[in-house]
């Protein structure tokens, strides 16, 4: 990305918008309007972002206590025991983990940096 073409920081935005990481999208359009603060595309896409709700992501720090993901991955990696009826029998906390696994995965690059223990839930998600 050629750090002044202004249209790439909006199109980087518009692609982290639609991966749902926001407060990517919003440093993207901020950085594209620091180099031309008058165009009204990013102008108006950051307006219509900031009215949206921020995620907890904060909230994502607390799971893995609760989840034991040390168990899903173990069954992840014995195939073998990942049978019918064990997703039976733990259907709704696999439910659970898989959800939180994919919140995760829509975490911020500039979440990650403002606390970098959302580092080790966004590791273990990428590894599961």
């Amino acid at each position: 990305l050629d750090p002044l073409f202004v249209k790439g920081w909006g199109r980087k935005g518009l692609a982290e918008f639609y991966l749902g990481r926001l407060a990517d999208a919003t440093q993207s359009y901020e950085t594209g309007l620091s180099i031309d603060p008058d165009h009204q595309v990013l102008t108006d896409e950051l307006k219509e972002l900031k009215k949206r709700p921020r995620r907890p992501t904060h909230m994502l720090l607390f799971a893995p206590r609760f989840l034991d993901l040390e168990l899903l991955f173990e069954q992840l990696e014995d195939p073998d025991g990942l049978t019918a009826a064990y997703v039976a029998s733990h259907e709704q906390l696999l439910n659970m983990q898989l959800e939180y696994l994919g919140q995760a995965l829509h975490l911020d690059a500039a979440s990650i940096g403002e606390l970098p223990e959302l580092g080790v839930v966004f590791d273990q998600a990428t590894f599961a």
